[in-house]
């Protein structure tokens, strides 16, 4: 039994790793998923392994940085869809510094990422 039929999924870092293996077993169990990310290569990739499996989904590129790309990408899965039932931030990012030596500038960019 599938347990997300009809389920909206939007996912944020959904085209590699852990958001990839997600979407996939959303798609899986029955859910519609959207895919956000800023790699477009492989968050075609991904839709098309979701397609490829009998999944419905959409994929939508942009960066967590920027407002206006989350507004567009949730406007386009609303749009596309109706709704979003489940949401996972998965998109996160990691610095190359130590915390006391991390620039603010790194602070910031972390931050927008991860808490978006």
């Amino acid at each position: 039994m599938k347990r997300f039929i009809d389920k909206n999924v939007f996912i944020s870092g959904g085209a590699t790793g852990i958001g990839q293996a997600t979407a996939l077993l959303f798609a899986q169990q029955g859910a519609i998923v959207t895919i956000f990310d800023r790699d477009i290569e492989n968050g075609e990739k991904c839709l098309q392994k979701i397609l490829d499996g009998g999944g419905r989904g959409i994929f939508t590129s942009g960066n967590l940085i920027y407002p206006e790309e989350i507004e567009k990408a949730i406007n386009q899965s609303l749009k596309t869809f109706g709704g979003i039932d489940v949401l996972i931030n998965n998109a996160g990012v990691e610095s190359p510094y130590s915390v006391h030596e991390m620039p603010i500038e790194e602070w910031d960019r972390v931050l927008a990422i991860n808490l978006r």
